[in-house]
């Protein structure tokens, strides 16, 4: 028996996600260090399969993901950013709760496929994994990451493969495999009995992190200033310079990855100063991050609100 998964017209998935940010003495947020996860089981429901409903992690900063594929054909899908792009990998190796036999798949924002693996070279327990040689990924921005048993098959609009078939049950099932089409994802389709038994996962990810400091995600031009002054007691700014106009948006987090407030949402062009204020906009004393994405990127800065 297959079974063939369609994407729905559900829109506005938004999850209020705690995740616990934690901040190093060097002034940066990584996912290689940190020992935040977001779970499936917390979350309290099924993830969807979907690109326009993949459940969105975008605004938070974590380096596990866990859940639980429990049916035959299960497969979840999750929107995440990264801002390491040469150093993205994904594993379900590390950190033992990972009983199915697994394949993960990752998709860039339009839903054309860059890569899946079924399983990691010399592992005999099913595991699977993106490793970043065989990515060559350069474009730091939003991703989608699926997870599924082992006989799902990503299958564009004219039911077509989107990866290589690595049927042949040799080396192939180890190796990473390509995208060859550009067609965006439109269909899971299951062949065979889909990987038996159900069970749990824990995907660890590197390379989605969020650098806290100087360092800027951005090209084009683009440009983000440190916040000055910092610590500050009435206000604080930053700037935002961009040699070509275009939309930006400014927020403002607590230490719990909560957004605070919102700075800037719109068209920029040349310098545009960012002002926090204290008093303002309530800012309680205490320790926050404003993140700053653009069409060219994105970067964070820590700010320090004094009582």
């Amino acid at each position: 028996m297959t079974t063939d998964y369609t994407p729905t017209a559900a829109k506005g998935l938004r999850v209020i996600l705690r995740a616990c940010l934690f901040v190093l003495s060097a002034g940066l947020v990584t996912t290689a260090s940190a020992q935040n996860g977001w779970s499936e089981l917390e979350y309290g429901s099924d993830v969807p399969a979907t690109l326009n409903a993949a459940l969105d992690l975008t605004e938070v900063d974590f380096s596990s993901i866990s859940g639980s594929l429990s049916f035959s054909g299960d497969v979840d899908m999750y929107r995440i950013w990264i801002g390491q792009p040469e150093q993205f990998s994904v594993t379900t190796a590390i950190n033992s709760g990972t009983h199915t036999d697994t394949r993960v798949f990752l998709f860039r924002e339009d839903g054309s496929g860059i890569a899946y693996n079924d399983d990691i070279p010399g592992d005999s327990l099913g595991h699977s994994g993106l490793v970043p040689d065989s990515l060559g990924l350069t474009e730091t921005g939003v991703y989608y990451l699926a997870i599924t048993m082992y006989e799902m098959i990503a299958l564009d609009a004219d039911s077509a493969e989107i990866f290589e078939d690595p049927r042949d049950y040799g080396p192939k099932w180890n190796r990473t495999n390509h995208a060859v089409t550009d067609n965006p994802l439109a269909y899971w389709h299951l062949r065979g009995d889909g990987g038996l038994p159900e069970g749990t996962y824990r995907m660890t990810l590197t390379g989605n992190a969020v650098y806290v400091g100087t360092e800027s995600f951005f090209a084009n031009g683009a440009d983000l200033s440190d916040a000055y002054p910092n610590p500050f007691r009435s206000s604080t700014q930053i700037d935002f310079s961009t040699d070509q106009p275009q939309h930006v948006e400014a927020a403002v987090f607590d230490l719990l990855g909560r957004r605070v407030m919102t700075v800037f949402n719109g068209l920029a062009s040349g310098r545009t100063t960012l002002r926090i204020g204290a008093s303002e906009h309530a800012l309680a004393p205490g320790t926050y991050f404003v993140r700053v994405r653009s069409e060219s990127g994105m970067a964070t800065r820590l700010i320090t609100a004094l009582d």
